[in-house]
């Protein structure tokens, strides 16, 4: 199914949130979903995060996971930002063929096995994003990756693959 989240601000206090299906976030622009400390919002293994609604994040000191697709809908032109706390993705697909996806997290990222980037409008902007496997083997991330102020760490002993375009600023 899909979940619609409209309006203004709103919170995920407590618990995980693990979106199976399609999670839309439609907010007013401007507008943030604040996942908590102890909470956390997992997009699963065929799940869809889609910013509906230009200038929206998903924010705050709780964990966001992405094992799904994390996606700009077609008509959203604007800047869409991904800067919870935690922030994990394994074999997480990110696409933002118009408008611009930050991933941008405030505390830690890990990212396991192979990233897909779909467009160019995906944008590391903040944090240290580390890089470590779960099998002895190179991190790999297909598409066009914007560093733009974040920071690439590849853990001792693994290897990172950027089978596409890097665009380092």
């Amino acid at each position: 199914g899909t979940a619609v989240v409209s309006g203004g601000n709103h919170t995920l206090g407590v618990g995980l949130y693990d979106n199976y299906g399609t999670t839309r976030i439609n907010l007013s622009s401007g507008s943030a979903l604040t996942v908590n400390a102890g909470a956390g919002l997992i997009n699963q293994p065929g799940g869809i995060v889609e910013f509906g609604a230009d200038n929206n994040a998903i924010t705050g000191g709780g964990m966001f996971g992405n094992a799904g697709t994390v996606q700009i809908a077609a008509a959203n032109i604007g800047t869409n930002t991904v800067s919870t706390a935690t922030l994990n993705n394994a074999d997480g697909t990110w696409a933002a063929n118009t408008g611009r996806l930050n991933i941008a997290p405030s505390a830690s990222a890990s990212f396991f096995d192979t990233t897909n980037i779909t467009g160019d409008g995906v944008y590391f902007t903040a944090g240290t994003v580390t890089f470590a496997n779960s099998t002895p083997s190179a991190n790999e991330m297909n598409g066009t990756v914007n560093l733009d102020g974040a920071n690439f760490d590849v853990v001792a002993g693994y290897a990172l693959a950027i089978n596409d375009t890097l665009n380092w600023s």
